[in-house]
């Protein structure tokens, strides 16, 4: 943990605590994160199960398919807006 986050955390004398709004948002994208995560692996064991020979209707593998693949890219663009947003805050001067 950066000194930055540990300050963030305990939140400064006669400042805001900060614990709410950036923790929510943190746990909506980790959850988000999981949840991702889970969609490409079911894919993958869905595709796998087919390439075996298990038979997994053509449409039902393309569905998981292209839905983990939209959830993924997604999370990169949300990942990319973040990295720009810090990339502007480091930019200004102070």
């Amino acid at each position: 943990m950066s000194a930055i986050e540990a300050i963030a955390m305990q939140g400064i004398e006669g400042l805001p605590s900060v614990n709410s709004p950036l923790k929510a948002d943190s746990e909506l994208f980790m959850s988000y994160l999981k949840e991702t995560n889970e969609a490409l692996a079911s894919s993958d064991s869905m595709l796998q199960r087919s390439a075996m020979g298990e038979s997994i209707a053509p449409h039902e593998l393309m569905l998981s398919l292209e839905n983990a693949k939209l959830q993924l890219q997604l999370l990169v663009e949300v990942r990319n807006r973040c990295v720009e947003a810090y990339q502007e805050v480091m930019r200004m001067q102070v």
